[in-house]
């Protein structure tokens, strides 16, 4: 039932969008004045929308929002504003992957004991062990790419409506 209904660790959230998964950054200026708490939470609402898993920063985390498409691999995403006066900001963005910290354990894992079977004579678990570690590798990168997409895309869309004092109308 739980794998009939989409509840398995390969599932994917969130709508469609694919980038490399790499740092990136994104600039946008704004005429009208808007807190950075506003923006974020702009941001966080239409990720929600899109169907992905956002978590939010605390106060002592170097980042912003946590965008998760998969349990292997998230995307980052920290945003500041700059002051230009008359209500004029620059807006800058930073986004980058992050990949679970067990995973890279894991995939050198099945690669070592693939290369220990291989060397030992047992070639068929070595390829079976190799094959998946392969295979989990482009999971992860997959993952990430979906996030790096979907946050990618939520940034450049812009603020989006608002009134004067930043809230939706």
């Amino acid at each position: 039932g739980r794998l009939a209904g989409g509840l398995h660790p390969f599932r994917r959230r969130g709508a469609s969008g694919w980038a490399v998964p790499r740092q990136v950054r994104l600039e946008e200026w704004s005429q009208e004045w808007q807190s950075m708490e506003a923006r974020l939470h702009v941001v966080e609402e239409r990720l929600v929308a899109s169907g992905v898993a956002v978590d939010r920063g605390g106060d002592f985390d170097s980042w912003d929002l946590e965008v998760r498409t998969g349990a292997l691999a998230s995307v980052r995403i920290v945003g500041t504003v700059e002051e230009h006066g008359n209500g004029q900001q620059l807006v800058r963005w930073r986004a980058w992957p992050r990949w679970h910290p067990g995973v890279a354990a894991i995939i050198g894992g099945l690669i070592t004991g693939g290369l220990v079977a291989a060397i030992d004579q047992a070639p068929l678990t070595g390829a079976i062990l190799l094959v998946t570690s392969g295979m989990l590798a482009i999971l992860s990168i997959l993952q990430a790419g979906w996030a790096e997409g979907l946050a990618g895309l939520t940034l450049r869309l812009g603020p989006g409506p608002r009134d004067h004092e930043g809230r939706d109308p």
